[in-house]
């Protein structure tokens, strides 16, 4: 006769609990890390912007608004489109050399819609961007902002994108919308980028002082496709302010 089945009997609900108590904290757990890392891949994916309250701001005879200091010796030049992936990629090296060398007054920064991926949308876009600074001076570079937000949040394309950009705005989106049934904002962008070369987008361009928008050259190196690298363009910029 064993003494110890009766012991062995009422031992096993308490591993069998202990078990199921570890299986719902493991579970518990693993639910925690991946809203973590989920939290860390949302924030992560969040498109980088320019604080351009705190830099000076002019506009060319064309209607472009130019970001930097207008005694700046050199203006990179961007045509672009939202919406097209390649210019998603580079936004972060435009945002470095804003950060860089506009806000510090080396260089002006120019944008230009260029579109391409994004179709009517992207026009709109631009449209956009034209009427809202008409309708409130400074608005074109936070609106430069809300559309790259727009495009990561899945906005851009929506039917609801125009009267979101006028609430984070805080502009009238009746008065926007009459703005953008006669601008030529774009046209006019298009025309620039396609007297230069411009055939797709990033599209880089440069202007010394007041002069046309030409290719940049680094090093006997012409940049006439694509969007050049942050080294390339620094080079430009502090070989301009050195001469």
């Amino acid at each position: 006769m064993s003494t110890t089945s009766p012991v062995k009997r009422g031992a096993q609900p308490v591993k069998s609990n202990q078990r199921q108590q570890l299986i719902v904290l493991g579970a518990v757990i693993a639910v925690a890390v991946i809203a973590i890392v989920g939290v860390i891949a949302l924030s992560g994916s969040a498109p980088s912007s320019i604080n351009s309250a705190e830099i000076p701001q002019t506009t060319l005879s064309d209607g472009a608004v130019v970001l930097g200091d207008p005694n700046a010796p050199i203006t990179i030049v961007e045509f672009a489109d939202f919406a097209c992936p390649h210019c998603q990629t580079y936004h972060s090296t435009m945002t470095r050399i804003v950060e860089d060398f506009v806000m510090t007054g080396q260089a002006k920064f120019e944008y230009r819609i260029f579109p391409t991926a994004g179709g009517a949308q992207t026009v709109f876009s631009g449209q956009l961007l034209h009427c809202a600074e008409q309708q409130a001076p400074g608005s074109f570079w936070r609106g430069y902002d809300l559309m790259w937000t727009y495009i990561s949040r899945g906005i851009y394309f929506g039917n609801e994108m125009g009267s979101t950009f006028a609430r984070d705005l805080g502009l009238n989106y009746s008065e926007l919308l009459a703005c953008t049934s006669s601008s030529n904002r774009v046209t006019v962008d298009q025309r620039l980028g396609q007297t230069l070369g411009v055939t797709g987008t990033p599209g880089l361009g440069v202007r010394y002082g007041d002069g046309a928008v030409e290719w940049l050259v680094v090093n006997g190196v012409t940049f006439n496709q694509g969007g050049p690298g942050y080294d390339a363009l620094a080079t430009a910029i502090r070989e301009a302010n050195e001469s």
